[in-house]
This record gives C-alpha cells, sequence and structure tokens, in this order.
C-alpha cells in the first residue's frame, strides 16, 4: 500500500504528494467502468453542487422545436444517467424526442436538423487549476473573449420591468403596482478559447411617474431583453412587464419566467404604500414620501406610493439584467 513514509534522499512533502496523486489515479480507474453518476459527489469529478444543479433536468433538458449551436450541452431523463447529448450539427430540434434507446458513448442521433453526440457524463471534470476557475458577471453589453477552451454555463438574465407610480385625487390615493422581474436563460455550452461573444444587457425599465390629479397609476416600461451570440446562434432572456394594476408580469422567453410584481393597492382615503417589485431582487414598495425602491439584479422595480394630503411618489427603475460566464470543465 501506498503511504507516507520516511524514504532517505526524498522529500517527504513531495514524497506524499506524489503517492496521493497515484491513490486518486488508482481510484479513478477503478471507478471508470461506473463512468460516475451525476448524483455522486467525487474529487477530480464534478462538486456535488454540479453535480445536483446538473441531474435536475429542469434547466437543461433538450427542448422540442429549439435551436442549439455547437457545443451545446442538453440531457434527457430518457438518456442512460451516464451520458449527455452534446450538439455536433447546429440546427433545430424536432417536435419530439427522438429514440436514445441505442445510446452508446461516441454515438450520434438526428434530432430535426440538430445532430447529437452521445458523451460520458463522467468526463466532465472540475478544473482546480488556480487561475481557471472562472466566473465572470457581465453587467454591460460588450463582446466577452472566451479565455479558457471547455465547458461554460451561461445563465443570462433580462432587465426588471419598472414600477408604476402611485396615484391621488382630493379623496382617494393608490400605491403603485411593482414592476415584474426579468426571465433567467441558462445554456451550456463548449468554446473555444479566444472566442468571442457578444453580450447584449439588458436595462431595467423606468419607474411610472407620480400623478395627482387621479387615482390612475402611470405605468412602468418593460425591461429590456439580454442575449449572447456566438456562432450565429443568439439565445435570450426577455425583461419583466412594467407595473400596471395587477403588478407588472415576469418576463417570459427563459427556461425561467420571471416573478410577477405586487398588484397595486386598494385605494385609501389616508396614506398608502406602493407593493414591491418581482423577483429576489424587487425594489421596496415607496411611501408618500419616497419613491418606489430601484430593482437590482433584473428585479421588478417598486411601486410608488401616494396619500390623498399629500403628494403621488414615481415607481421605482427595474434592475438591469446580467450574463454570467462560468467556466466548469474540459473533456
Amino acid at each position: 500500500m501506498i503511504g507516507s513514509v520516511n524514504t532517505p534522499g526524498v522529500d517527504r512533502a513531495e514524497f506524499n504528494r506524489v503517492a496521493q496523486l497515484a491513490k486518486d489515479a488508482k481510484r479513478a480507474v477503478d471507478e471508470a467502468p461506473s463512468m460516475v453518476p451525476a448524483t455522486a459527489e467525487r474529487d477530480g469529478y464534478m462538486t456535488k453542487e454540479y453535480a445536483e444543479k446538473l441531474d435536475n433536468f429542469g434547466g437543461l433538458s433538450r427542448q422540442n422545436s429549439t435551436q442549439y449551436a455547437v457545443g451545446d450541452i442538453a440531457f434527457s431523463a430518457s438518456l442512460p444517467s451516464n451520458l449527455v447529448l452534446e450538439c455536433t450539427t447546429a440546427g433545430t430540434t424536432a417536435a419530439t424526442e427522438p429514440d436514445f434507446s441505442g445510446a452508446t458513448i461516441g454515438g450520434t442521433v438526428s434530432d430535426g436538423a440538430v445532430v447529437w453526440t452521445y458523451m460520458p457524463l463522467g468526463t466532465l471534470s472540475r478544473e482546480i487549476t488556480p487561475g481557471v476557475n472562472i466566473s465572470t458577471r457581465i453587467t454591460t453589453s460588450q463582446t466577452y473573449t472566451i479565455p479558457v477552451t471547455g465547458y461554460y454555463t451561461i445563465t443570462i438574465k433580462g432587465g426588471g420591468g419598472g414600477g408604476a407610480g402611485g396615484a391621488k385625487n382630493t379623496a382617494y390615493a393608490r400605491g403603485g403596482a411593482g414592476g415584474g422581474e426579468g426571465a433567467t436563460q441558462i445554456i451550456y455550452r463548449r468554446f473555444n478559447a479566444g472566442t468571442n461573444v457578444d453580450v447584449v444587457i439588458g436595462a431595467g425599465g423606468a419607474g411610472g411617474a407620480g400623478n395627482t390629479s387621479s387615482t390612475s397609476s402611470a405605468s412602468g416600461a418593460t425591461g429590456g431583453a439580454s442575449s449572447v451570440t456566438s456562432g450565429g446562434s443568439t439565445v435570450s432572456a426577455n425583461g419583466g412587464s412594467g407595473g400596471v394594476g395587477q403588478g407588472g408580469a415576469g418576463g417570459t422567453g427563459g427556461r425561467y419566467p420571471g416573478a410577477c410584481g405586487g398588484s397595486a393597492t386598494v385605494l385609501s382615503t389616508g396614506a398608502v404604500y406602493g407593493m414591491p417589485g418581482g423577483g429576489s431582487g424587487g425594489g421596496e414598495g415607496g411611501s408618500d414620501s419616497a419613491n418606489g425602491g430601484n430593482g437590482a439584479y433584473g428585479g421588478g422595480g417598486g411601486g410608488g406610493g401616494a396619500s390623498v394630503s399629500g403628494t403621488a411618489r414615481a415607481g421605482g427603475k427595474g434592475g438591469n439584467g446580467f450574463v454570467i460566464f462560468e467556466y466548469f470543465a474540459e473533456l
């Protein structure tokens, strides 16, 4: 058995390091036939965090009638647990899922215009080299250059909708509705180092103005869509709707629609607060002495408050969207 021993003329720390590498290599060989299921937590393979994330098919499952680019990764509950799909011919998938019953490592299957290659899930190893564990959050539109060849999880967030303004007349006041949260899209794609990716960040929608002459709230503006474009393929996440009477609708166009903003408050004869924006980054509802809070990270803006004896306040601006590139693995 390889272990920690006293060896004349050999640095003990270096010997132990090499011994540990040898043990790790043997373990990898022993485990290779099982291909390491996605739910297993193993050194040298996926971290538990990513295994749980990728084992949840909701975000990365193959979609019908959907465009895929070369390098995209997708999952299907119909696949053997040790395999994933990698797009090797770009196109749009069929209206129904193909038959994966004959899936073997390295084999291919046609799916509409897309050709998938079956890849072993256990080979997607987490890179642990310092300086290569890259996670880049982009908050302004730009061309992003891929720093390292490998697979990337890309999170795309649309801008939040603006909150509606508060409204009042001489008898009643109404708080504004919150803006909707931007949608979230998640893709998993392989890139070569040096590839340029065009990134567009959706701006948060402006808040509606306060209305001091009637109880009709001014709606907030819809948030902008965020997107990434590479190799002729564009993937987008839409912005959330601005606050209206029933609250701004959450953004669509992503795997995860945004949360709706809070509905406008009922009429009041006194002071009333606005409603919060949708999403974890939603702005707080304003009072008759403060505008609605601005959203953050794609959250909706808060609605403005109002009071009969005072004034009506504006809704908050929706939070700007963002895009995150997170380097994950290399085969």
